[in-house]
Parts: C-alpha cells; sequence; structure tokens
C-alpha cells in the first residue's frame, strides 16, 4: 500500500516536474551519476554479455542517419520516459518524501517503466513486442531504470537520468546489435 501523505495531484506532480527540470546538477551530483552509470554498464555488459543478448554489432548508415537517430533517442525513450516514470513517478527531492515513501513510489514507477515497454510493443510496434517482452532484456531494463531513478533521486535534477538512458539507448542501437534487434 502506498503512503496516503505523499500527493499526487496533478498541480504537484507538474510542480515536481518543473524542479526535477530546473535543477542544475553540480559536479558531485554528476559524479555520482557516472558512478550509477559506470555500475550500471559493468551489470548490462556482463548480463547481456552472458546471455548473448548484447553482441558487438555496428549500426549501418549513413552521418545523417545518425545524426537522425541520435536527435530522435534523446526525445524519446530519453527525455519522454524520465519525464514520466520519473520526473512525474517520483517525489523530487526536496520535497521532503520520507525514505519509504520513496521507495514505494520508487517500486511503482519501476513497475509501470517495466510494464510499459511490452505495452509499447504491443501497442506501437508490434514486431518488436517479442524483443520488448524478452526477460533478458526486461532485466536490462530494469537495471537502466533503477539507475535512472537513482541518478535522479542522488541529483534532483533529470538531466543525468536523461542523458543516462539516452547514451544507453544509443550505444546499444549503434554499437551492440540493437538496430537489427529492432528491425532497424
Amino acid at each position: 500500500m502506498l503512503p496516503t501523505n505523499y500527493r499526487l495531484g496533478v498541480r504537484e506532480r507538474l510542480g515536481s516536474l518543473r524542479l526535477a527540470l530546473l535543477t542544475v546538477p553540480g559536479r558531485k551530483a554528476w559524479g555520482q551519476s557516472l558512478w550509477v552509470f559506470g555500475l550500471f554498464l559493468i551489470l548490462a555488459v556482463v548480463i547481456g554479455g552472458l546471455s548473448g543478448f548484447l553482441r558487438l554489432e555496428l549500426m549501418v548508415g549513413s552521418w545523417r542517419d545518425y545524426a537522425v537517430l541520435l536527435a530522435v533517442l534523446l526525445i524519446t525513450p530519453s527525455l519522454l520516459e524520465e519525464v514520466v516514470f520519473r520526473g512525474l513517478l517520483l517525489p523530487h527531492p526536496r520535497e521532503g518524501a520520507s525514505r519509504r515513501q520513496t521507495l514505494s513510489y520508487a517500486a511503482v514507477s519501476l513497475g509501470i517503466f517495466l510494464v510499459w515497454h511490452p505495452l509499447n510493443g504491443w501497442l506501437f510496434r508490434p514486431a518488436v513486442l517479442p524483443l520488448f517482452g524478452d526477460p533478458i532484456f526486461l532485466s536490462l531494463a530494469a537495471l537502466l531504470g533503477g539507475a535512472t531513478m537513482t541518478a535522479y533521486l542522488r541529483s534532483a535534477s533529470l538531466w543525468p537520468a536523461i542523458l543516462l538512458h539516452w547514451l544507453t539507448v544509443v550505444t546499444w542501437i549503434v554499437f551492440f546489435g540493437g538496430s537489427c534487434a529492432l528491425g532497424a
């Protein structure tokens, strides 16, 4: 059961999102986010490599293809998913939510983030539903969600989470077989 003293009203959630987008992380927050990203990368490479999910495979395309891909991936999934799953669903660190409240909402946010991926495939790209429902993909998505959540909560800013999300998806698509797996 979720704590009842944390407010989920539209005004409160938009205020939390505003704080998350306007907070500029300092050097310490960026450093902590890099440590989180490094730990995530180690775990993701081990899990993805041992399972065969990640394989060194360079995306084929022109410079224009790469430029468009980088821009699109910054908006979706990186910016949009972080705005929804972290900025709107989690209490901003300055809102004074208790640790228990934050952990409760973090669990709900991560659960919805994981359900979103197969749902996204089913609704918008049925051809990738097997990929988005794959247990290894979902394990890596859970790690990514946990890493971006940690970066957000430690920095009080969505920008490290957005950057972490973007770098992960770009790296997977461009270097580790994501382009072929997505049928791009």
